[in-house]
């Protein structure tokens, strides 16, 4: 987190290491740590919180010294284990103050614990993002892949229509991520990872557009490489001692390749 310290999840337990490596504080969670992240809680700008979701749902949030802020209990627990959770800024105060959290459904938490949102409407979400969807500067919307859809929800939980659907007709995922792929300052394009699949979206609204990326340029060769020489030299040469007062005449060869 933004203080220096390293948080991570080991078994059941919650732990800080200093930027020295020493056990800064460990906390006893209620089940097995399925994801952690950083967040900025108090609204000072920096993230120096941390939010810890276990697999049976349940999710703690911690300040940088390891004390608790809040907990929620009894959330959606993933069937197979996969939960997620990210900072996001609902609220628009330009502060990462508020919680994103992916456990079937996508729920978005306050800074102190409330549920600002729950999305409704589907099950068994694999993949969740903070997105910029409106274009204002703030990850204040949110992105949500099914095995088979993808959905969006505005800051307020309003699920965002597409050409008159509530979804993308597109492939699930199993993983998203928010980017600038056009270059306009704004992370309002999508990265989409389902199984052996990559997927790249312009979510300028209201259509989304697939964007084709151009294959990369094959490096130039290095200077020390060029293709293999094969070379071949004509000429003759005559053996033995020439015979006593001549001379012989001095051998040309000629390389070529």
């Amino acid at each position: 987190i933004a203080d220096g310290q390293v948080i991570y999840g080991a078994s059941t337990s919650l732990k800080a290491l200093s930027k020295s490596g020493s056990l800064r504080w460990s906390r006893l969670l209620s089940d097995y740590v399925g994801a952690i992240g950083a967040a900025d809680l108090d609204g000072d700008g920096v993230l120096d919180d941390v939010v810890a979701g276990t697999l049976d749902g349940n999710i703690t949030a911690f300040d940088s010294s390891g004390v608790m802020k809040w907990d929620y209990w009894k959330t959606f627990s993933s069937s197979d284990g996969r939960i997620s959770i990210c900072p996001i800024d609902a609220d628009y105060d330009g502060a990462r103050d508020e919680v994103l959290f992916n456990g079937i459904v996508p729920i978005v938490f306050t800074a102190t614990g409330a549920i600002k949102f729950m999305g409704s409407g589907f099950v068994y979400a694999k993949g969740v993002s903070p997105v910029d969807f409106d274009g204002d500067g703030i990850l204040d919307d949110v992105i949500a892949g099914t095995t088979n859809n993808l959905y969006a929800f505005n800051a307020a939980g309003s699920k965002l229509k597409i050409d008159g659907q509530d979804k993308y007709n597109a492939t699930g995922a199993e993983a998203i991520v928010a980017v600038d792929l056009d270059g306009d300052g704004l992370r309002n394009d999508l990265i989409v990872a389902s199984d052996a699949n990559l997927a790249f979206y312009g979510t300028r609204f209201p259509t989304p557009q697939p964007i084709s990326l151009p294959l990369p340029r094959p490096p130039p060769p290095h200077p020390l490489q060029h293709p293999p020489m094969t070379p071949t030299a004509t000429g003759s040469a005559t053996t033995g001692r020439p015979p006593w007062g001549q001379t012989r005449s001095p051998l040309t060869l000629t390389a070529t390749g």
